[in-house]
């Protein structure tokens, strides 16, 4: 079968998120089927500022389509129609498409390959409901297409014209149970053929975590926080928390920052920020951790809470977030909180147990271990895929 998988962006230096996901399952369906991406020439996430050349090249074996983007995110633009769309109830469908068209990353040209190249493909993999790509894409092609909506509890996923949106593709993919449930709703119950898939987390050779502590200059035990340090992703919650927390001197232990900066982060001894890291550096710096720290409100799944567990790490997640709630729940990995209290009991609790924080690390791993591998997310797909060609 010949697989394309649409999606705003796509890189190698994308370690997290839908991008990520979208990422790693081309590449290993590249081992059973021809698959190709159609994507953009975005970069950044925030801007949709280019990074990438228009046109082809191949990534991991996997052969990547990149088309021009017609203009940069306009962010003043885009919070006036968010905001007019998301509390304004006197707007109407057409305001909700130009949300999307606002949100972007607006490519023309790609839905126009699209157009004349449908039947080129036996499949259409759709990343994120709420990219321009995804949205004005799939409609092209809703009767041979999957959607992996990557839809979180936010504004965005209440607008109406993803009512309808989400019974129009052949199939669905879902990340957790909790995501399933989202759309199910928001579609009224009525929801296409559908798998929930997960993730298969790979873990990188040669870790070293004690050289990683040197490298890094990390004297201390530390939480982890890996990912966007963003408003989005309840950083600044998290920066509250944990300096209050520390302020009471319970315990001597750093927070420790990795990922994206798009966050001022607060000059105190105890806050360290890593930037960006590689692959192999994230894991050795889960590895050399106490435990993660995942304060996000909106997640479809989280994969670095995924990872921590591969590690044999304990979690402390965000409650609040339904999703993170529930594979918390599900794997018996860790713990959750909802506000200060909480937060500083769970992290007292962990600190203060190390043979409790390790039997929930193994818990989580052992739980991954059982649920998620690529050849099980693998044959769901195929399974999926192939319902969705019989019925197209």
């Amino acid at each position: 079968m010949k697989i394309a998988f649409v999606i705003h962006r796509y890189a190698k230096s994308i370690v997290g998120g839908s991008e990520f996901h979208c990422r790693r399952m081309a590449e290993e369906m590249a081992s059973r089927h021809e698959v190709e991406v159609l994507t953009t020439t975005a970069e950044d996430y925030v801007t949709w500022k280019d990074g990438f050349a228009p046109g082809l090249e191949t990534i991991n074996g996997v052969k990547v389509r990149r088309f021009r983007i017609k203009a940069r995110r306009n962010l003043v633009r885009f919070k006036e129609i968010s905001d007019f769309c998301f509390y304004e109830k006197a707007h109407t469908a057409d305001d909700e498409r130009e949300w999307v068209r606002a949100n972007g990353p607006e490519t023309p040209e790609l839905l126009q390959f699209i157009r004349d190249h449908k039947a080129d493909y036996d499949v259409f993999v759709f990343y994120s409901f709420r990219y321009y790509p995804s949205y004005f894409g799939l409609l092209e092609v809703a009767e041979k297409s999957i959607l992996v909506p990557t839809a979180e509890e936010d504004a965005a996923v209440h607008l109406s014209i993803f009512a309808d949106y989400f019974n129009r593709p052949a199939g669905a993919l879902f990340l957790t149970p909790e995501e399933q449930d989202l759309v199910g709703r928001v579609a009224h119950g009525v929801l296409p053929p559908s798998d929930i898939i997960g993730f298969a987390v790979d873990i990188p050779p040669g870790l070293d975590a004690a050289a990683f502590r040197i490298r890094h200059d990390l004297s201390h035990p530390y939480l982890i926080y890996v990912g966007r340090i963003d408003r989005n992703k309840g950083c600044d919650g998290l920066f509250r928390y944990f300096l209050e927390y520390d302020r009471r001197k319970t315990h001597d232990v750093d927070l420790v920052l990795a990922g994206t900066r798009a966050l001022d982060i607060p000059n105190h001894t105890r806050v360290k920020y890593l930037g960006f890291l590689s692959d192999k550096e994230k894991f050795e710096a889960l590895q050399s951790s106490e435990l993660l720290v995942m304060p996000s409100p909106y997640e479809s799944l989280s994969i670095v809470v995924l990872e921590a567990w591969a590690m044999g790490k304990a979690t402390l997640v965000n409650g609040l977030c339904k999703v993170l709630r529930g594979q918390s729940r599900r794997s018996n990995g860790g713990l959750f909180f909802s506000n200060f209290s909480e937060f500083c009991g769970g992290l007292d609790f962990l600190l203060e147990n190390p043979e409790i924080r390790e039997a929930l690390g193994r818990s989580g791993r052992d739980w991954l271990a059982t649920n998620f591998s690529w050849t099980r997310l693998l044959d769901k797909i195929d399974d999926l895929v192939g319902r969705t060609i019989k019925r197209s």
